[in-house]
């Protein structure tokens, strides 16, 4: 960072011109500086360069251009007015694009309403071309329209809770231990609250089956 600069009272660097302007000009000229900051940091920001790199590119060209200088704190209070300006962009388009939507939903289900309100329709009898009155063969599946057509609109509107949902398992026990010794061990830790518990030694039997026999001599430990 640069060197700090003791202001005086005026707020003025030492050397620096008293701006003689009317103070309706002096503002509006701030306002019309700001702005074009903003302007070209915004560009820089989108090009991924950082407050110190804007910084460098931007402050000879503000000085040839007679401008005031470009400082860090400037570019990085341009940069907090930028993203502001975004975030509030970003959540009027968010809102407008959801207005948009719930208003299209609400066109297809006045178009599908009707349909399915509707039980009886009148119908011509193709044998002797009468009109009567009949079922509507096609209410049933006018409802499931409606119905997805709510379904939309509650997730877009986030009406609906989230989804539970619950996984379960089988343990299948094998060798010697049992179901009620299984049930013991989970009663302790949850009587634990969840902490490490020091769970007793258990006698480890084997097959003997399954055991090799030993020679004599790895018996008594000559080999």
């Amino acid at each position: 960072m640069g060197d700090v600069i003791d202001l005086p009272p005026g707020g003025r660097t030492p050397g620096e011109k008293r701006d003689e302007r009317p103070l309706a000009q002096r503002v509006r000229a701030d306002k019309i500086t700001k702005a074009r900051l903003d302007r070209d940091v915004s560009q820089l920001l989108l090009a991924g360069l950082t407050v110190e790199a804007i910084t460098e590119a931007l402050s000879d060209r503000y000085r040839k251009a007679g401008l005031p200088a470009v400082t860090v704190n400037r570019v990085r209070r341009s940069r907090e007015r930028i993203l502001t300006q975004w975030a509030r962009q970003t959540a009027d388009a968010q809102e407008t694009l959801v207005d948009t939507i719930n208003q299209r939903y609400d066109k297809l289900l006045q178009s599908v309403l009707p349909r399915a309100t509707q039980t009886v329709v009148v119908d011509v009898d193709p044998e002797t071309g009468a009109r009567r009155r009949i079922l509507n063969p096609n209410q049933l599946k006018a409802i499931d329209r409606v119905l997805s057509i709510e379904r939309e609109r509650r997730k877009l509107l986030g009406l609906d809770a989230p989804e539970k949902k619950e996984v379960t398992a089988t343990v299948r026990l094998e060798g010697n231990i049992t179901k009620d010794e299984v049930d013991a061990e989970e009663q302790l830790w949850q009587a634990s609250a969840g902490q490490a518990i020091d769970i007793p030694e258990c006698d480890v039997v084997e097959d003997e089956a399954e055991m090799p026999e030993l020679t004599a001599g790895e018996a008594d430990g000559s080999d």
